[in-house]
């Protein structure tokens, strides 16, 4: 019943479905129905956004964690994935069912590039431990999963799957990718940016080279050679400076 209100079928359709269930009379196509109400198809719309929303959400942080160092177990990553991909069947097929054009698939599911990139910028910006506590979060069956989990079910028992849609958007698997594409152009471009900085080429020399921190000011360089034997200027890489450099000199 749900999924047919989410999907435009009018609620006077619905209840008198159900009435004729309730006596016993099998559904036919040729059965009159009653005048239905109007639709606030705009409104439908609206609550399918939030939803595609959520998945973008939700699929932008699995990218994430996926593109880093694993720190979620994978039965815990495995199960999100297939919650997210309950949720993309839903949305698909009530596209479908609201016959949505071009242009509102693209307004609903947003450009590839465009909606990778937003993700992978949120993802990038949030901190230590949150990509984790988002994963674990999405475990709990909350009313609102529950919801969809339904609908989903309900649909596909009419017959109603995603394949009917005609404007199918990117699998929850190829959104991934997408995502995981545009943080691996985000950490290039930050790559790019810090090598063209003053003074990296000079630093990164001096980090291959081994030669630790480069000498701060000519002020302790003249300190350091002050405290040596009068008279024998020691030279800044010589042993003894390493030595008296190891002694916190």
């Amino acid at each position: 019943m749900f999924a047919g209100i989410a999907g435009g079928v009018p609620r006077a359709w619905i209840a008198h479905v159900l009435e004729r269930g309730h006596r016993g009379v099998e559904w036919r196509s040729d059965l009159y129905l009653k005048d239905p109400e109007p639709v606030d198809r705009a409104a439908l719309l609206d609550a399918l956004g939030r939803d595609i929303g959520r998945i973008h959400e939700v699929v932008g942080v699995v990218a994430g964690h996926s593109a880093g160092a694993p720190t979620v177990n994978a039965r815990t990553v495995s199960l999100v994935q297939r919650r997210v991909r309950v949720m993309w069947d839903r949305a698909v097929t009530l596209t479908h069912l609201l016959a949505v054009a071009a242009e509102e698939a693209v307004h609903l599911w947003g450009t590839n590039r465009r909606w990778a990139a937003e993700a992978a910028d949120t993802v990038s910006r949030m901190p230590p431990g949150a990509v984790a506590e988002r994963l674990h979060g999405w475990v709990a069956l909350d009313p609102d999963m529950k919801r969809i989990g339904l609908q989903a079910t309900a649909l596909r028992a009419a017959g109603l799957t995603p394949h009917a849609a005609r404007h199918v958007p990117p699998t929850p698997t190829q959104m991934v990718g997408e995502v995981k594409a545009a943080l691996a152009d985000r950490n290039s471009a930050a790559e790019h940016a810090a090598q063209a900085a003053p003074g990296w080429a000079i630093e990164h020399a001096v980090a291959v080279a081994g030669l630790g921190e480069p000498a701060s000011s000519a002020t302790e360089i003249t300190a350091s050679a002050s405290a040596s034997t009068v008279g024998v200027a020691t030279p800044v890489f010589s042993v003894e400076a390493d030595a008296n450099s190891g002694a916190g000199l």
